[in-house]
């Protein structure tokens, strides 16, 4: 058994907002740093904040305690003096709670492994920074005395980020155009010469952050939601397949009313793989009647195709009350790789769909989930993408129309590996919507970024360790224990098909997992293809879940015996 516990929140701990940071004086001089602790969900001082300065230790490789530590007064404010030149870190730590804190500059720098940030370079005397995270804005001051002054930090690559000045720390103005960090997540300024020798004030602006109030049905409309209430277990190439009119596997299906009838219709992209053609999608309306017919003619400009989809999300994207569909799809599957766009089905509220094609997000698609990520009471998407290829993981809104745009407000994540599967869901239950992914079997275990009323995620997170050769196929979150809180299970598989595995995170409330997959199931592998999808559902009418999943052509079974105990799989 093993327990993984989540970085301490803010909301919970009243934390500050740590800014891990890197400080250069001249050679020969000490500099002098002050600043303030801060809450991180209101802004207010926090005193009995321990403030340690971390160096570089080069024979060892790591970074290591420095100076005694200092405490913050009950305003707030600390003052570490005598630094002699080099870079170094700041970390802060509430002893009642022997913590560290998380750090919330860009939405989620490491706290213990990101570059630190480098503030006021060439200045003898720093007398004043102090980075917080308040309810409207992330900001962060660095206060000079004399010219020289540079800012640079590490922010969030899809961020814009403004350079501020002030004499009095009240009146602010823009200096300049906003920037976005380079490639590397690097911005830097020098600000300009003072025009007299008065004090001068310097602000780095990030992005404006959101007020969400918690909300118990927050992931109601979500796609991981509506994939729960509608899917079938049942053999999709049996009973879908023969409605294709090509490609050789099929993983984008969902169900719903696409037409506005009322009626449950079935919406698919079979894929090909190693073609770089398209093959047209299954649309069946009115399944569930004697008068079940093809679709395709609902589609204004034909029947749209896909290379090799590898999700298809559904949820009511225009706000007509009809179902609209998301198509997540990765393209050619060998090298160059050169990937496929993202389309967008929309209804026309009158029985028809048109189709919005993203050709500036082409990329190696696998993973992928809508939920209201900006509380507008529309459905917001995450696509996850190629940053090997130049186009990182991002968050766009929806204008309630359905058109999406790269969110500039909600920060993204720093997160450059591939990701196979992703969801929106509340896991922890505090009414925000917490965001699950997972990678390649290149990447480091499962993450859920969890969600905060700021509407940012990275920062608070939830790290999954898995076995390096094994990659994260799917995600859900349900009671299965029968406890009233919601637990995680993962699909897992390695790279050649051969080891297939399911792993339960048990949740033992505040924000901890333990992996009891041993002790609760008689065997958690199984023989079949991996499980691109595991249906979750009271299978057998004994008011418990069971698991289940269809997987290339066979159905697969797991029964729940009671308290989240579950026997040998049964294949069929």
């Amino acid at each position: 058994m093993s327990s993984v516990r989540s970085l301490p929140s803010s909301a919970s701990l009243g934390s500050l907002a740590a800014l891990m940071m890197g400080l250069f004086s001249p050679l020969g001089q000490a500099a002098t740093l002050s600043g303030k602790a801060t809450r991180a969900d209101n802004g207010s001082p926090l005193a009995g904040v321990s403030i340690y300065l971390l160096s570089w230790v080069e024979e060892d490789e790591s970074w290591d305690f420095t100076f005694a530590p200092v405490t913050s007064d009950a305003q707030g404010d600390f003052r570490l003096e005598g630094i002699p030149a080099g870079e170094f870190r700041l970390a802060f730590i509430l002893e009642e709670d022997a913590e560290w804190t998380p750090c919330y500059w860009g939405g989620g720098l490491d706290d213990q492994n990101s570059l630190p940030v480098i503030v006021s370079e060439g200045s003898s005397e720093i007398s004043g920074i102090h980075q917080a995270l308040q309810r409207s804005r992330l900001e962060s001051y660095a206060i000079s005395k004399d010219d020289g002054s540079h800012f640079q930090f590490f922010g969030n690559v899809l961020v814009p980020y403004q350079l501020e000045s002030s004499t009095n720390l009240l009146d602010w103005k823009p200096v300049g155009d906003p920037e976005f960090p380079g490639d590397d997540g690097r911005i830097s300024w020098a600000p300009p010469a003072l025009d007299s020798p008065t004090q001068a004030f310097w602000r780095v602006a990030g992005p404006k952050n959101l007020q969400l109030a918690p909300d118990p049905h927050v992931d109601a409309t979500s796609s991981y939601t509506r994939w729960s209430q509608d899917y079938r277990w049942e053999n999709r190439d049996e009973v879908w397949y023969p409605y294709s009119s090509g490609g050789n596997f099929l993983h984008a299906f969902g169900y719903g009313d696409f037409n506005g009838d009322g009626e449950l219709d079935y919406l698919a992209f079979p894929g090909t793989g190693l073609s770089t053609e398209e093959t047209p999608g299954i649309l069946r309306l009115s399944i569930d009647t004697a008068s079940s017919a093809d679709g395709a003619s609902i589609f204004h400009d034909g029947m749209p195709g896909s290379t090799h989809a590898r999700k298809l999300l559904i949820g009511d994207l225009n706000g007509d009350g009809v179902d609209d569909a998301v198509i997540i799809d990765h393209g050619y599957d060998a090298d160059p790789f050169p990937g496929a766009p993202l389309k967008v089905l929309l209804s026309d509220g009158e029985g028809g769909i048109s189709v919005e094609t993203y050709p500036e997000w082409t990329a190696f698609h696998h993973g992928g989930c809508l939920g209201d990520v900006d509380g507008d009471g529309d459905l917001d998407l995450f696509l996850a993408n190629t940053p090997w290829q130049g186009l990182r993981h991002f968050i766009a809104l929806n204008d309630g129309q359905g058109h999406f745009s790269i969110s500039r407000q909600v920060v993204g994540l720093p997160w450059d590996e591939n990701i196979w599967t992703s969801e929106f869901f509340d896991l922890d239950g505090d009414g925000y919507l917490d965001l699950a992914f997972g990678g390649d079997t290149q990447a480091t275990g499962g993450i859920i970024a969890w969600g905060n009323p700021r509407g940012t995620y990275g920062a608070e997170r939830l790290i999954l360790p898995f076995a390096e050769d094994l990659a994260i196929y799917d995600m859900d979150a349900e009671d299965l224990d029968g406890d009233g809180d919601r637990d995680l299970l993962v699909t897992l598989a390695d790279s050649l098909n051969d080891r297939a595995e399911l792993r339960l995170f048990i949740n033992h409330g505040h924000r901890e997992f333990v992996d009891e997959t041993e002790q609760r199931f008689a065997s958690s592998s199984y023989s079949v293809h991996w499980i691109d999808y595991l249906f979750v559902r009271d299978l057998d009418g004994d008011e418990d879940l069971d698991l289940a999943a269809d997987v290339r052509g066979a159905l697969i079974y797991w029964e729940n015996e009671g308290d989240g105990h579950f026997g040998t799989s049964q294949t069929y």
